[in-house]
């Protein structure tokens, strides 16, 4: 009698579990970066308020004319905004329109980093590295104003995710980059202070600089700082303000971003 060996159906069940596991955590990418795009709209619209720095995060949604506090489902990203057709549902004042376009943004910035070949994880880390410059370029454009906080996230981020998977750099050359991005600007600081009695660059730049460099590595200083210098002249410019204070920050986490969506 022959007997016929039956192959385990187990190596089948694994490769279509880890599939599955690959594809919801995909789709949920995008969910993830409209949902950060909602956050980083609130900061917008109350910066542009000039609300003061503790309301930013305490201070639950509401509406700005009426003053209703926002039901869950008032809060949906884009699907509210859509559905209310822009106006809040108890006074019909009308709804920022920032906060659809940003969310929109942060969608088609999800989607672009799903495209991109990396670890399902280490997009996850990219999306978040995102909306934390996005949140910066944000507030220094603004404010002239840069979170301490996000750009330590960014530059622990970058670490982890160089020693992790090496997508963009090394972690010797993420190590590198982050005290050389730090160093360099605090260096010209240095130097324009003892020609002009003031400073040039606002401390929050050099560790926002160093951060973005801990995520691209060392190699990326050049081009970084070179493509960070043209968006803040160009800002400057368009602003009337090429002879006052300039938004390096928003520059640099500008430049950062362009590098990690259209990696070198």
């Amino acid at each position: 009698m022959v007997r016929v060996r039956i192959p385990s159906p187990a190596p089948l069940i694994i490769a279509v579990a880890d599939m599955s596991s690959l594809f919801i955590s995909s789709a949920l990418l995008p969910i993830f970066g409209i949902i950060f795009g909602s956050f980083v709209g609130v900061i917008y619209h109350r910066k542009m308020a000039s609300h003061i720095k503790k309301e930013i995060i305490k201070t639950r949604s509401h509406c700005d004319t009426c003053y209703k506090k926002l039901t869950i489902l008032e809060l949906l990203p884009i699907v509210s905004y859509l559905i209310l057709r822009g106006r809040c549902r108890d006074c019909q004042a009308r709804i920022p329109i920032q906060y659809f376009f940003i969310e929109i943004l942060f969608l088609i910035i999800s989607l672009n980093i799903l495209l991109l070949p990396l670890d399902i994880v280490e997009a996850y880390m990219v999306l978040v590295v995102i909306g934390l410059l996005v949140t910066q370029a944000i507030s220094d454009f603004l404010n002239k104003e840069l979170f301490t906080l996000a750009s330590v996230f960014i530059a622990i981020i970058g670490i982890i995710q160089s020693l992790t998977f090496s997508s963009y750099s090394s972690i010797i050359l993420s190590l590198a980059g982050f005290i050389t991005g730090f160093m360099s600007l605090y260096l010209i600081n240095k130097i324009y202070y003892l020609f002009k009695l003031r400073n040039g660059i606002g401390e929050g730049d050099f560790l926002l600089f160093g951060a973005i460099l801990a995520i691209h590595g060392l190699e990326m200083f050049g081009p970084i700082l070179l493509i960070a210098s043209c968006i803040t002249l160009g800002i400057g410019y368009l602003t009337h303000s090429l002879q006052g204070e300039m938004p390096l920050g928003t520059g640099l986490a500008i430049a950062g971003i362009v590098f990690l969506l259209i990696p070198l």
